[in-house]
């Protein structure tokens, strides 16, 4: 599970910073249905209203597109 993770993007003066408190066990016997479920919802729903994603194998990105990293927060 995830412990102690934090994802973090820097821009300029912008600093963004999220603790990361969920996830799936590596290797566990339901991991890959459980990603599968909620990566393939997700993935859909952002496609869905113009965000570009995609998911490979056990990674998922988001990419969106702004003049700063406060526009890009702003966006969601």
């Amino acid at each position: 599970m995830l412990s102690s993770r934090i994802a973090r993007a820097n821009s300029g003066e912008m600093n963004l910073e999220v603790h990361l408190l969920r996830g799936f066990p590596q290797g566990g016997v339901l991991s890959a249905l459980m990603w599968i479920l909620v990566a393939d919802g997700l993935l859909y729903s952002l496609n869905s209203v113009r965000y570009f994603a995609q998911g490979f194998a056990d990674d998922f990105l988001a990419l969106v597109i702004g003049k700063d990293l406060r526009t890009v927060c702003e966006v969601g």
